[in-house]
């Protein structure tokens, strides 16, 4: 695991080995064992060094025997044995042991197409000598991140995107259309970034870049349907779970010591179940909150006890404004998920202990596990009444039990989704702002020079890449292919790499979820049921008690963090000069959703801290106020190549 960084010179100007040593500062905490440059003329290339396989050889940036193709790699590919096997039968000479070599060696032999053969989570970029050119590629779901900025006489790239920005010719510029997208969505779609001028290439997608500036970008993989015929889905269960082992044992490979991140849900402890038929000696870790009614960490050590491990926890209760900041620093983009929080801490209380955790990642997007799908599908049935009956009685009934009770148990949102046509959006049930909200929290000039429904446009625009697909399979295509990969691997990514941790996510294989996409709906879901397939992986490695609970989200107490430790921040931050100066919220707006919050109003608290997650972004970025401690590594230790 590494960070990566570099740039061309479309101009003619040499490219300087201290510029590239300064874009590495930013991201040393990505790889603190080593770091490596190399310059080529107009061209540079840069890393920091995680050092997990092939701990003295696997050095970057790395070359080839003629030294004519150059790479620098930040992820795990898991089959580079079986590739080195094939190379060398080929007649390709290998001088190390690890993983990074076979990128080389296939870019020598199948060109571009060689990241086809690649599986794991990757962003690398190559600089082929003999034709100058940069290919640069992004793993297939979004694993590993990857940023780039282009203009006419330079191209930029970095693993984070404060890399980038110390390249003097970045601007600092707030991208208006992004930040509408990141009020809805809660993070910023591919192949936007929060800047202007700044991109994300999206997963699966490959770029190519000509010492003339010619760039071409273009897909290699996508998530199709497929065709699994089995008599059963109890045959079915028996082919997941051969392949779910096969994905964790080949991410268990590594010359340092693997644990496990166990948040007590289906899908984290179903990778510590089959990791354990693989090891002997597991190492858990899991985080919790006194709310007793948010916190897993009894049934983690239901788990823990079940599966024999050396476990440990860690119970948080405060968040400090210093400490949000710090996360949103590393986050390098506004994020609406308090998540980042017990993410970042139970990564830290890992780090204490080993260097690589496999975790749970991707269970609700590749198994529908996600509360709305069977909300979807109840609606789906409430359709099928009449609409007068839906809006005339059925609605009205349901608010009436609100009133009531005091205390919502009808969200509004799925009153309002019961009103609306079967295929509706699936924007209405996950967005932070809907678009009626939203017009509530800006001023109305902003407002005015807003695209409506921008949100919805760009979902519209990625679920027509299959649009033959049925109302589960859609939802769970636009989340992987949206908030997965933008949104809770980006938040995994940043966070572990924060304390120099590297997470692996085995239920994210490629190989599993084009799998589990071809398997018919109901084997996911079926009468209000998540992840059925599953639960009958699960259900002879796992107490029954875990195989049987219904999805609990992993919450946060955000509500009572920021009405307490991190109210002065917030409206210090909202009152500040320079967020007036934008002319972007509404104050009134913004005191109505904080109030709302106050009493509980489902929702408000998560749009408060999308709010403050913009606000503290603006803050570390466009004024500029990141400490320098946080930002300059005090004792890198370095190695050159130029």
């Amino acid at each position: 695991m590494c960070g990566i960084c570099g740039l061309i010179q479309f101009n003619g100007v040499p490219a300087e080995a201290g510029l590239i040593e300064q874009m590495c500062d930013q991201i040393q905490h990505r790889g603190p064992d080593a770091r490596g440059v190399f310059c080529d003329r107009v061209t540079g290339l840069g890393m920091t060094r995680l050092s997990i396989i092939d701990l003295v050889g696997g050095q970057q940036p790395m070359a080839n025997e003629d030294r004519t193709v150059w790479v620098v790699f930040n992820g795990e590919i898991y089959n580079y044995r079986e590739l080195r096997s094939e190379l060398e039968k080929r007649g390709h000479v290998f001088k190390t042991n690890s993983d990074t070599e076979t990128i080389v060696h296939g870019y020598e032999e199948w060109g571009a197409d060689c990241v086809q053969r690649l599986r794991g989570m990757f962003a690398f970029a190559l600089w082929d000598v003999s034709h100058q050119r940069m290919f640069l590629a992004r793993d297939r779901l979004g694993k590993k991140p990857l940023y780039y900025y282009l203009d006419h006489e330079h191209f930029v790239f970095g693993s984070e995107m404060k890399a980038i920005l110390d390249h003097r010719s970045v601007p600092r510029r707030l991208n208006y259309a992004a930040l509408d997208l990141f009020f809805s969505l809660g993070y910023v779609p591919a192949p936007y970034t929060i800047l202007e001028g700044v991109h994300k290439l999206p997963a699966g997608f490959m770029l190519t870049v000509d010492g003339h500036s010619t760039v071409q970008q273009r897909r290699y993989w996508d998530i199709a349907p497929q065709t699994n015929r089995f008599t059963s889905i109890h045959e079915a269960r028996e082919e997941l779970q051969a392949r779910l082992s096969q994905s964790v044992q080949m991410r268990l490979i590594a010359d340092v010591p693997v644990g496990m991140l166990l948040s007590g849900g289906i899908d984290s402890s179903t990778v510590v179940a089959l990791a354990a038929q693989h090891t002997s000696h597991l190492k858990t870790f899991s985080v919790g909150f006194s709310e007793d009614h948010l916190s897993e960490l009894h049934d983690a050590r239901a788990v823990a006890t079940h599966l024999g491990t050396d476990h440990q926890e860690i119970l948080v209760n405060h968040c400090s404004a210093d400490l949000l900041r710090k996360l949103m620093w590393h986050m390098d983009e506004p994020s609406a998920d308090p998540a980042i929080v017990p993410t970042f801490l139970v990564c830290q209380l890992a780090r204490q202990s080993v260097k690589v955790v496999l975790t749970g990642e991707g269970g609700d997007e590749v198994f529908a596990g996600y509360r709305y799908y069977s909300l979807e599908e109840r609606a789906r049935r409430i359709h099928k009444l009449p609409a007068w009956f839906r809006h005339n009685a059925l609605i009205p009934a349901a608010r009436l039990v609100n009133f009531v009770r005091g205390k919502p148990r009808y969200h509004p949102r799925t009153l309002w989704n019961w009103a609306l046509e079967p295929r509706a959006d699936m924007l209405a049930w996950t967005a932070v702002f809907t678009d009626a909200e939203i017009r509530r929290i800006y001023q109305p000039g902003f407002q005015r020079s807003m695209h409506n429904h921008r949100a919805s446009q760009h979902i519209a625009e990625i679920a027509s890449n299959n649009a033959q697909l049925d109302t589960l399979e859609r939802y769970l295509y636009l989340d992987m292919k949206l908030g997965l990969a933008d949104g809770l691997l980006m938040k995994v990514d940043r966070m572990s790499m924060a304390t120099s941790l590297e997470a692996r996510t085995p239920l994210l294989d490629h190989q599993v979820v084009e799998f589990s996409f071809g398997l018919p709906s109901e084997y996911k879901i079926s009468n209000g049921a998540n992840k059925r397939i599953l639960r009958l992986v699960a259900y002879d490695l796992l107490p029954a008690s875990t195989t049987v609970k219904s999805k609990q989200i992993f919450a946060v107490p955000e509500q009572r963090w920021l009405s307490q430790e991190l109210r002065e921040v917030f409206w210090d931050l909202f009152q500040s000069h320079h967020v007036q100066e934008l002319g972007i919220f509404s104050a009134a707006g913004v005191r109505t959703i904080w109030n709302q919050m106050l009493v509980g109003i489902p929702g408000a608290s998560k749009q408060i801290w999308a709010i403050l997650g913009f606000l503290l972004w603006h803050d570390l970025f466009i004024n500029n106020t990141v400490p320098k401690s946080q930002s300059q590594p005090e004792t890198p230790r370095s190695y050159d190549l130029c």
